[in-house]
């Protein structure tokens, strides 16, 4: 199951739900939720500041972040 954190949010991205709370750890779903597991390969940016983390994709398969500091990223994974 996924642990509940507070301000948890989801994103859909390559095939896989990703998670993140206020704990600041991504967990990941490879069969859109049923099961989940702590990340071992993707990590938050250490340079992120903010307590609550949003989570969003776009159409030319860019993953970003919002803090609730006001830092804005953008990315892919591979």
């Amino acid at each position: 199951p996924l642990p509940l954190t507070s301000n948890m949010a989801m994103a859909c991205y390559n095939d896989m739900v990703l998670a993140v709370g206020d704990d600041k750890t991504v967990r990941l779903s490879r069969d859109q939720g049923i099961s989940w597991h702590q990340n071992s390969t993707y990590d938050l940016p250490t340079a992120l500041t903010g307590d609550h983390v949003l989570m969003a994709t776009d159409a030319k398969g860019r993953l970003w972040l919002l803090t609730s500091s006001g830092q804005l990223w953008q990315g892919t994974l591979k």
